[in-house]
């Protein structure tokens, strides 16, 4: 077993001095569930519990089987994500006022992550003539679909109520049109956003940003494609709040893959790199709801995904 989880279970153990119980292998008449979790989708789980109602004041710690940290608490319900499809041996250890059910075990199987066309991918292609920037863009998965685009992303998180420079569009398919005039001063720099996602309530697969930037010199302008990650990316739920998932579709570019959350003030939240095709990035208690960046980049490679903290 994962070192930090046996130094949990001695702390789970512990509980039971704290509680007082007077037979630590009495049986408690505890049982648990697992079942997929459709809000979040892939590769996650939801543990319920059942039988707590006979004991006030009771604590639970979970082993998921994935030699990730235990969760520890008093809730009854419980949400894990798991890196990858497999087979997990979920234990539930219990301790009550009066009772101890120490490591009462079940095995799970995660099925194969689903088709990527399930996750609302989105395409788009670039465009500039002159001063004006046409984008293209072209999703699918979605049963209502929503596309998006704004001309300068960065001017939004700047001030997150102004919507006026947003275009909508709501299908599969779409283009936008956006005139930079007067003609932006040399070397004027726009990071420009397109983004698709499902309006169905609860969502039926998660949002897709792409986004790009266009640089104004003197005489001429370029766009450079800063999205170059081949994966469609997905990070959700969306809204985040207390954890965001991030999800590639090529598992080979998963690995090492630097990423920080950046504030609307411009200030680095928090920081880390991911291992897995699915991670889990655990959000801090202090961080404020608002507008952030999630910043991807591995070698030359980077992609922008904007998501909102609540």
């Amino acid at each position: 077993m994962h070192k930090t989880n046996k130094t949990i279970k001695q702390v789970i153990v512990s509980l039971l001095f704290i509680f007082g119980v007077a037979n630590a292998n009495a049986q408690c008449g505890i049982t648990f569930s697992v079942a997929p979790n459709d809000v979040l989708g892939i590769n996650s789980v939801i543990l319920s519990l059942d039988g707590t109602e006979d004991h006030i004041g009771f604590s639970v710690g979970i082993d998921w089987g994935d030699e990730t940290v235990w969760s520890i608490g008093f809730e009854e319900d419980w949400v894990h994500t798991y890196s990858g499809p497999g087979t997990y041996e979920i234990c539930v250890n219990f301790v009550g006022p009066d009772c101890v059910q120490p490591d009462f075990c079940e095995s799970y199987t995660i099925s194969e992550t689903p088709e990527h066309s399930e996750l609302c991918p989105l395409t788009a292609s670039y465009t500039l003539s002159g001063t004006e920037l046409q984008v293209e863009a072209t999703g699918s998965g979605a049963g209502t679909p929503s596309l998006s685009f704004h001309p300068d992303i960065l001017s939004f998180i700047d001030d997150p109520l102004d919507f006026s420079d947003f275009q909508f569009i709501s299908d599969h398919t779409g283009e936008f049109t956006y005139d930079y005039a007067p003609l932006p001063s040399p070397d004027a720099t726009y990071i420009f956003c397109t983004s698709y996602y499902d309006l169905d309530e609860p969502e039926a697969c998660e949002g897709n940003d792409y986004c790009a930037s266009v640089t104004f010199g003197a005489p001429t302008a370029s766009i450079d494609d800063n999205s170059d990650f081949k994966s469609m990316i997905q990070a959700y739920p969306v809204p985040a709040s207390t954890y965001i998932n991030v999800h590639f579709s090529e598992v080979t570019e998963a690995k090492d893959v630097s990423w920080k959350i950046i504030g609307l003030d411009g200030k680095e939240v928090l920081k880390g790199t991911l291992e897995s095709q699915l991670s889990t990035i655990l959000l801090p208690t202090t961080m404020a709801n608002g507008n952030y960046q999630l910043i991807l980049s591995k070698d030359t490679k980077e992609r922008t995904i904007n998501f909102i903290k609540q």
